[in-house]
């Protein structure tokens, strides 16, 4: 093992007093936050609508937010996504009224999309235009199926009118979604000057376009919750059952209890912060728990071996700080070396992966600190009570 503090002896049990009052205060900060104000949960978890949506320009998020409020469309919150100069935002609007996904997402969409189109669209749909940017494949294909290019007496045919709506569907898609001018679509294969010039009369090219629109119902949402809350149970139990056989119970339960506090921390700051807690936080929650688990089985390993060797001819917390001393080299480089990673997700990583680098950035370190100051004490703690037991015997 690769020792760059060389021969460390600090005395990290005897500080433990002051970690369980820090532990303490941070556990309780966070189940009151939990109690009093919840967690804002993402719409995988209470059920919703999410639509990723691309601008022109930059747009304003609270004259965005004033004009999607006015149409009642409730629990509205707004996120921006990717770069700056990529002009695009998150629209997620939550209570689900109802679980059939298709009336949801068209409902939702509709009333949207209305809000946010320009007048010269809004005039040009009343009087039966399309929006290209804003239209999906199979409706530019059935619109231009009924359309009559200029200087023509027939409709297109509907092959043609399919092979059109693919090739300005994929132009569209190579260019972010969003169609800048008419001009644009000249290099299309099979666009002719009258279908050209009928799109300049009938169609419109909006400032916005949908990326992508995802649902989950109501109860779709709550069984979510449930089986993210059984996937963490599961975990812990797991991980007391492995423990009680690779060493002692007493080692199994002290994981179990420095696992739990590391996920109550994340979860409880998700609450303070009120950042979106979804399925993705979840699965960095569970990844902590397993990376948790390993920092702590090699100080334990390690205790094994200085109490087979020693016969624990030394107190336990004696011990206890030895095996945390040999092992810190390799605790700091893993956990360097994890952080490092982690940091550059949480600042370069863009904002659909952000939520999860920041339980990740910090999971690992809380999960460093309990290794040493929850796992190790609590083990002190239960030798204690089991000693006072004997005595009293």
């Amino acid at each position: 093992m690769l020792q760059f503090i060389r021969k460390p002896s600090y005395d990290f049990l005897g500080k433990r007093h002051y970690a369980y009052a820090l532990s303490g205060f941070m556990v309780l900060a966070g189940l009151v936050s939990l109690a009093t104000r919840g967690l804002n949960y993402g719409v995988d978890f209470r059920g919703g609508t999410e639509i990723h949506l691309k601008f022109r320009s930059a747009p304003d998020l609270s004259a965005l937010r004033s004009r999607l409020e006015a149409t009642g469309l409730a629990d509205i919150s707004l996120q921006r996504y990717g770069t700056a100069e990529e002009n695009e935002v998150l629209v997620r609007v939550g209570g689900a009224e109802h679980e059939d996904a298709a009336r949801a997402l068209g409902d939702v969409s509709r009333r949207l999309t209305e809000t946010l189109e320009g007048e010269e669209a809004r005039a040009r749909r009343a009087a039966g235009g399309l929006d290209l940017n804003l239209a999906s494949r199979a409706d530019l294909a059935a619109w231009l199926g009924a359309q009559t290019p200029a200087g023509a007496s027939l409709p297109l045919a509907p092959e043609k009118a399919q092979a059109l709506a693919g090739a300005i569907s994929d132009l569209k898609n190579a260019r972010g979604g969003l169609l800048a001018d008419f001009d644009s679509l000249r290099p299309v294969a099979g666009m002719e000057p009258g279908v050209l010039e009928m799109l300049r009369q009938r169609a419109s090219l909006g400032d916005f376009a949908v990326r992508s629109v995802d649902f989950v119902g109501p109860s779709v949402g709550h069984e979510l919750r449930q089986k993210a809350v059984w996937a963490t149970i599961g975990s812990l139990f797991g991980t007391l059952i492995y423990l009680a056989f690779r060493f002692e119970y007493k080692y199994g339960v002290s994981a179990v209890v420095t696992v739990a506090h590391d996920a109550l921390l994340v979860v409880g700051l998700f609450s303070i912060t009120q950042k979106t807690f979804d399925l993705t936080v979840v699965a960095a929650v569970l990844t902590l728990v397993g990376y948790s688990l390993n920092d702590t089985i090699v100080i334990f390993d390690r205790l094994r071996e200085d109490l087979r060797l020693r016969r624990a001819s030394a107190p336990l917390a004696q011990m206890m700080n030895t095996a945390v001393n040999e092992t810190l080299s390799r605790s700091i480089l893993t956990s360097l070396t994890v952080l490092l990673v982690v940091l550059s997700l949480f600042l370069f990583g863009g904002d659909r992966i952000n939520d999860f680098a920041f339980a990740m950035l910090v999971g690992v370190v809380v999960g460093s600190y309990s290794t040493i100051y929850i796992s190790c004490p609590f083990v002190l703690i239960w030798e204690g009570i089991r000693a006072r037991r004997r005595r009293l015997a």
